[in-house]
Formats: C-alpha cells, sequence, structure tokens
C-alpha cells in the first residue's frame, strides 16, 4: 500500500468536505450524490482512515464505509502526572483531555482493574503503542492495563510475583530515582 493522506472522519457535514485540506474531494457534489446512492450517511463511522491518491468517489465512500481504520501511534514519555498523560494522549486519539482524565480518576472503575486514583499512574509504561483514533477513554485504560501486565510479566520471566513487592511501588521508587537524577547537575 503506498502512501496516501490521512483523514479522521466523525459525521462531516457535507460543505465540509470540498475545503478540507488534502483535496480529498474536487467535486463536492459528485461525492455526496455517491455518497447518498451508497447510503454512506446512514454508514457514517468515526476514525482516521488512509485515503490513497487517485481513488474516485465510490472507492472513498467503501473505504469509508467499511471503516477500515489506519492505527494512529500513542506515545507516552515520562509524563509525571495525570493530567500530563491526558492531555498527550488527547493529541492522538478521538477523546479529549477532560474526557480521560475522568476515566483516570474514576474510583469505581478504577477498582474494577485494581488500581485507585491514587496508583492509577503506575499503569502508564513510557512506550508507542498503535491504538485507532475512535478509541474511548475506557479503551484506553483496558489497553495500558494490557500493556503494564505484559511489561511486568516479562520482567518476572514468567515467575510468580513477589508478595512484598508491588509494582506500584517499584514505580513510586523509580520515578522518584529518575526525578532526582535529572536534577542532579
Amino acid at each position: 500500500m503506498g502512501f496516501g493522506c490521512l483523514l479522521s472522519a466523525f459525521a462531516i457535514p457535507w460543505y465540509a468536505w470540498k475545503n478540507m485540506k488534502g483535496n480529498f474531494i474536487t467535486d463536492a457534489e459528485s461525492f455526496r450524490w455517491v455518497a447518498d446512492q451508497m447510503s454512506y450517511v446512514e454508514k457514517v463511522r468515526s476514525g482516521r482512515f488512509e485515503i490513497e491518491p487517485g481513488w474516485n468517489n465510490r472507492e472513498l465512500v467503501q473505504h469509508l464505509r467499511a471503516g477500515k481504520q489506519a492505527p494512529v501511534k500513542v506515545v507516552l514519555n515520562n509524563e509525571r502526572l495525570l493530567e500530563d498523560v491526558a492531555a498527550k494522549v488527547s493529541g492522538f486519539i478521538e477523546p479529549d483531555s477532560l474526557a480521560l482524565l475522568q476515566a483516570f480518576l474514576d474510583p469505581a472503575y478504577l477498582q474494577q482493574m485494581g488500581y485507585a486514583p491514587e496508583t492509577v499512574m503506575s499503569l502508564f509504561v513510557p512506550n508507542t503503542y498503535e491504538m485507532y483514533w475512535n478509541s474511548n477513554p475506557t479503551d484506553f485504560l483496558n489497553r495500558m492495563l494490557k500493556e503494564h501486565n505484559a511489561f511486568w510479566e516479562k520482567r518476572a520471566g514468567g515467575q510468580r510475583r513477589q508478595p512484598w513487592v508491588a509494582e506500584t511501588q517499584v514505580y513510586t521508587l523509580a520515578s522518584i530515582v529518575d526525578r532526582e537524577t535529572n536534577n542532579v547537575g
């Protein structure tokens, strides 16, 4: 597959298609007619889609209707606060930072995951993750839990974790050491 343009789509008004960057639609009226004929209006899906140069309106509508999304790369470094994580992630996926932060602080949901608002920061392992643009805050947290568990399983070498040390304690100690190390010099 060649390099195409990327489009994040969600119930875009018809008049906006012709004004979008990348000249996806050269004839808005023709696109609207094809979309109407293919019942696209009833099947609009949110997402981030890779659009290949040279597609005609039928190919474009088929692709959008099928919901064939291109993943986004969500990059987490060493964010120090939940607000920083929410702000960073909201630049990659659809939910805004407030929606993400509300999920990060939801005690009932966090309890189901085995976390609390005070410990959820340890869930975010610095890495690059591929996700879909329209992932909701719950999808994001579930993915972070899965990646967190995989990270710790790999570190444990398949052995049972030691009951006297929790990952949240290791995270807290490591973040203190990292912060102090960065302040030296």
